[in-house]
């Protein structure tokens, strides 16, 4: 059943494994305008999408 639903333990950590590197990608592209303050509307928001293997 696990394995139909998606929810195994393999699942879980692709799931983690991706959630991570998007949240590394949405870092690399906001912390440096941010933190030197400039405008963060100009980030190009197309690469965030998650990817789910």
């Amino acid at each position: 059943m696990n394995t139909i639903a998606n929810t195994s333990l393999t699942h879980q950590v692709k799931f983690l494994n991706t959630t991570t590197e998007f949240h590394k990608n949405m870092r690399l592209q906001f912390y440096p305008k941010i933190f030197e303050n400039r405008d963060t509307g100009t980030v190009n928001l197309n690469f965030l999408k998650l990817k789910l293997n």
